[in-house]
């Protein structure tokens, strides 16, 4: 018989053993790094398998895996294989996330996997394949803050005056460069370049690029005034930017006919300015010109280039891209839309409220930098009525566009993106 101390002692000991196993049991359930307590492959949402993707980046999220889940690992791949990511982010804390950069053009797929634990993954969930419909294409890292194209060549100024071929649209080439270093102002037209400043120091030059691999100054002239806009029409140049004090704006029309010794022959001036640094803008339609300051678009009739004559004016200005029948008009948050079927009276024919600030237009489609990093495409052919059509996160200060392509320059260098 056993005495009534040791019985005691003993169910005490039974008791710890019991509290022991359930403990070592509970531990063992609970441990991430078991296979069994791993979380399963979470349920992708969005983007949706398939989707066609025309805001870029898109927001992807999936549904939560549970109040133990602390990490989520997603992955964004050109393949399905995910060989190459061009995402891949294993330190998430939430079922969703927005991207700061966009994603290239073309299809994509992406996954998500969960973990209780730092590197205790469960499964993938499904994979989703998705296109993007707009995205970059290109990038180059030469600084650039003005762009043109003219046919199948592109040219961009700041950190030399550069040429590409457009050849493949997708994939420019670099061709040639001129030393040429500023904040300029690009016009190309039948085998020249002509490049203005708004700097009192900098003289207007014309540069033969008819060999793109060897451009070459061939002639240049003096212009105490600050430059804006720029365009060429056959021979003749137009020039709209500031004089100095007491800065009226000036538009300057230039006779090109001999390269080596280009000349002004004729201006008119308007009213002081009263910033430097004014959002103006120049487009030239046959011998009637386009110019505006912040607040009001001129329309002038330049058929004498000796003696360039206003015919009226409307009142709202700013940046202006002349595409056909349309002339657009950006000024602070207004873009506004003429009809210039009669090229002496245009014609207010739609108004949006926008925050844009460099635009270009093609089969009445506006392609917009907002903030310098959205580039936005809006159907205006119902001007009354647009539809935006998508947007991509490209950082650009400029954008010319042509066919399936824009074309953005920054401090970031030259974007291509694919916006068709």
């Amino acid at each position: 018989m056993i005495p009534l101390q040791l019985r005691g002692w003993m169910r005490g000991l039974l008791m710890l053993l019991t509290l022991s196993v359930s403990s070592c049991a509970k531990l063992k359930f609970d441990n991430p790094y078991d296979p069994k307590n791993r979380p399963p492959g979470p349920q992708a949402s969005s983007p949706a398998d398939g989707a066609i993707i025309t805001d870029n980046p898109p927001q992807f999220s999936w549904a939560d895996c549970g109040v133990d889940t602390a990490y989520y690992h997603l992955q964004i791949s050109t393949d399905s294989l995910f060989s190459t990511t061009i995402f891949d982010d294993n330190n998430l804390h939430g079922t969703a996330i927005g991207l700061s950069f966009a994603l290239p053009y073309g299809k994509l797929y992406w996954r998500v996997r969960a973990a209780k634990a730092k590197d205790a993954w469960g499964v993938w969930s499904s994979i989703h394949r998705f296109f993007c419909k707009y995205g970059p294409v290109f990038h180059s890292s030469e600084t650039a803050l003005d762009v043109c194209i003219e046919g199948n060549r592109l040219f961009t100024a700041y950190n030399g005056f550069r040429i590409w071929d457009l050849s493949d649209p997708a994939q420019p080439k670099q061709l040639g460069s001129y030393p040429e270093q500023g904040e300029c102002r690009i016009a190309v037209s039948t085998g020249y370049a002509y490049l203005a400043w708004p700097s009192t120091d900098k003289s207007f030059q014309i540069i033969d690029v008819s060999n793109p691999a060897n451009p070459a100054l061939v002639g240049s002239m003096s212009l105490s005034a600050y430059i804006y806009g720029i365009s060429v029409v056959g021979d003749v140049g137009y020039l709209w930017g500031l004089e100095p004090v007491p800065m009226p704006y000036t538009l300057y029309v230039l006779d090109l006919s001999d390269k080596r010794n280009p000349r002004v022959q004729g201006r008119w001036s308007g009213d002081a300015m009263i910033s430097t640094n004014p959002r103006i803008g120049l487009q030239v339609k046959g011998t009637v010109c386009y110019v505006s300051t912040e607040d009001t678009l001129f329309v002038l009739d330049c058929q004498d280039p000796t003696s360039p004559r206003l015919v009226c004016s409307r009142p709202s200005g700013g940046l202006l891209v002349l595409e056909g029948e349309r002339l657009y008009a950006l000024s602070g948050f207004d873009l506004n839309i003429y009809d210039i079927t009669d090229p002496f009276a245009p014609n207010l024919i739609g108004h949006s409220h926008v925050n844009w600030e460099a635009l270009d237009a093609e089969q009445g489609t506006v392609y917009s930098l907002a903030y310098y990093t959205l580039l936005w495409m809006v159907d205006y052919s119902k001007p009354s009525s647009p539809t935006s059509l998508g947007f991509v996160r490209c950082p650009g200060y400029r954008v010319a566009v042509k066919g399936d392509y824009a074309y953005l320059v920054g401090s970031s260098g030259l974007t291509v993106a694919r916006v068709r």
